[in-house]
């Protein structure tokens, strides 16, 4: 009866462990080709297992030996799926290793001792009934015996090796973890049957129960676990999700309908300055504005709010956060809390506030490129591109437009006798009286020293003449303080057909030329 209780069992076991590890496995995505090396793992002490249970079953000795072969049958198979199995395992973390050596080891022993076993060299020679079932007598002297043990010793030394190199050697985690989940096991359970061999003999007990197959269905356990806990080239969703809310580095809090908190991700504990789950059960007002958990409160129908927010650390410290908060639901669609998730903004802010100065800075420069540094107004470069623009527009469009270029007179002199100081407070005061008669379209530059251009677009030659005989009378009639009265001359012209930035230019600076020889204080056109 122990005989058949044992072997029962073991058989249960292995068809259990073999359904369930290819069930999950497969339901979860794992690798095909190992799932089915430890299904042909399962089979061997499976079958063996079935044998003996049906042999001990029957008193008669014929179909005995008929289940006895089935249960060869098994026996012979274990060495070369230990060894295709391992070898499997192994080929995830460097592939095809000696694959010739390992096909001869895998293929070659199964056909061989099952043509030991079939013709009865490697079974038992004989059996002979007891009150514990069929009691086999096994010449352990046999060269098939011999060999079977030689094989099986040879197969299991051989799969420990490939999973101590597997354990050493294997770059990913879960690799090392496989082949230790199937080696400690090994170790400490493999010797059992010896141990009983050895000892209970010794104290007068001298029938030894079946247990190999209990020890085999315990390393198969084992080996399923291997397939099962530390998938090899798969990806369970629910570790990496896991994972992924446990490792963020962002805030990421559930709470429940009352607004009490249920999870808080380790990266906001740290954040907010909390000891692990010292935050769970409490309310979410302990980390959130009253006016913002006021407005959570009044989502109404909305299934989600975001924008930006303080939170308050363990310490009182404000921290500014960008969040998305978000109602979770369960399977019937029921409302059952909210998902607030945070991201710390400080460092944004100040990468904000360095591209506000940055830009400030870039503007002022570009100010300061295409202004003169005394008057204020346009510089040369800066007129000169506008000039070429309205060139462009005009050949285009044939948009008229007219050129004022003054220049102040005697303005060595007042350099000379008042000093510098006194010269740019009156170039400046010059710039200023000019503004107040010309248009909002025009622009004003200082073309260099006492002299300067102004550009009047959509203006023609008569216009713009009227225009230089405002400025010429206004500067006439101004103060300028100590040097009283100051006199410009003026030349004008209008863009013409043929013109370039360069004979516009030469036209109206002959044009000056021409007012300062008639006797200065005038308008000339060309």
């Amino acid at each position: 009866m122990i005989r058949i209780t044992l072997a029962l069992l073991s058989f249960a076991s292995f068809l259990l462990i073999g359904v369930l590890v290819d069930f999950v496995a497969r339901r979860e995505g794992r690798t095909k080709q190992l799932t089915v090396g430890y299904i042909l793992v399962a089979l061997f002490p499976a079958l063996w297992s079935l044998g003996y249970t049906f042999m001990y079953l029957t008193e008669n000795k014929e179909i005995a030996w008929i289940f006895y072969r089935l249960s060869a049958f098994g026996w012979c198979l274990g060495p070369s799926a230990i060894v295709y199995f391992t070898y499997l395992l192994y080929n995830q973390y460097a592939r095809r290793p000696t694959r010739v050596f390992y096909t001869i080891l895998i293929f070659i022993p199964f056909p061989i001792l099952l043509f030991g076993a079939l013709t009865r060299r490697l079974m038992a020679h004989d059996f002979a009934a007891t009150d514990l079932g069929w009691q086999e007598f096994i010449n352990p002297g046999s060269v098939w015996v011999q060999t079977y043990i030689s094989l099986v010793i040879l197969s299991f030394c051989l799969a420990l090796i490939l999973l101590i190199i597997l354990w050493k050697k294997a770059r990913l985690n879960k690799h090392k973890l496989q082949a230790k989940l199937i080696i400690l096991p090994n170790i400490f359970i493999s010797p059992i049957p010896f141990a009983l061999n050895m000892f209970l003999p010794a104290f007068g007990i001298h029938f030894i129960p079946p247990v190999g197959h209990l020890i085999v269905s315990s390393l198969i356990i084992f080996m399923g676990l291997a397939i099962i806990r530390y998938p090899v080239l798969s990806i369970n969703p629910k570790f990496v999700i896991d994972k992924i809310i446990l490792n963020m580095h962002d805030v990421l809090l559930l709470t429940g309908l009352s607004w009490d908190i249920v999870m808080v991700n380790s990266a906001g504990q740290a954040i907010l300055e909390y000891d692990p789950d010292s935050l769970k059960g409490k309310p979410l007002s302990v980390l959130v504005p009253e006016r913002m958990l006021e407005k959570w409160k009044n989502m109404g129908r909305r299934q989600q709010d975001s924008g930006e927010t303080e939170l308050l650390t363990r310490q009182g410290k404000k921290i500014p956060f960008s969040y998305v908060i978000q109602k979770v639901k369960d399977k019937c669609d029921d409302p059952v809390g909210y998902l607030f998730f945070a991201r710390d903004i400080r460092e944004m802010r100040r990468l904000e506030k360095l591209t506000d100065e940055l830009q400030k800075s870039n503007r002022k420069l570009e100010k300061m490129s295409i202004t003169d540094s005394l008057t204020k107004v346009f510089n040369r470069q800066k007129i000169e591109m506008e000039i070429q623009t309205e060139l462009d527009r005009f050949n285009r469009y044939s948009n008229v437009f007219s050129l004022i270029m003054f220049d102040l007179d005697f303005f060595k002199e007042v350099n000379d006798e008042f000093g510098h100081d006194i010269g740019d407070k009156v170039l400046i005061e010059v710039t200023e009286v000019v503004k107040t008669e010309i248009r909002s379209t025009d622009l004003l530059a200082r073309w260099g020293g006492e002299e300067f251009i102004v550009l009047c677009p959509g203006i023609n030659l008569e216009n713009v003449l009227q225009q230089a005989e405002r400025i010429r009378r206004q500067i006439e009639h101004h103060s300028f303080g100590i040097i009283e009265n100051m006199t410009i001359s003026f030349g004008v012209t209008e863009v013409t057909g043929e013109d370039t930035l360069e004979t516009i230019l030469k036209r109206a600076d002959k044009a000056l030329y021409q007012a300062k020889d008639e006797g200065r204080n005038r308008v000339c056109r060309i």
